[in-house]
């Protein structure tokens, strides 16, 4: 994974997002719980190193929901 772009495993397809800064980054990626998305995207092929793959190129999203485990 680049520095600046963000992978999110959608159930086994991936939304893929470019360009993406720190603060993005934190706020998709927390370090403990889970959030909740709704997301628009453009239905791309990844291809590396011979296997082919679909992803979503995340071009917007809300974030609709958000909790933090607590133990």
């Amino acid at each position: 994974q680049k520095k600046n772009t963000l992978k999110i495993d959608c159930g086994g397809v991936n939304a893929i997002k470019f360009f993406a800064n720190e603060e993005e980054y934190n706020k998709l990626c927390p370090a403990q719980g889970y959030i909740e998305i709704d997301l628009v995207g453009r239905c791309r092929t990844n291809e590396y190193m011979g296997r082919v793959s679909p992803q979503i190129e995340l071009v917007d999203y809300e974030i609709v929901d958000s909790s933090k485990y607590i133990f």
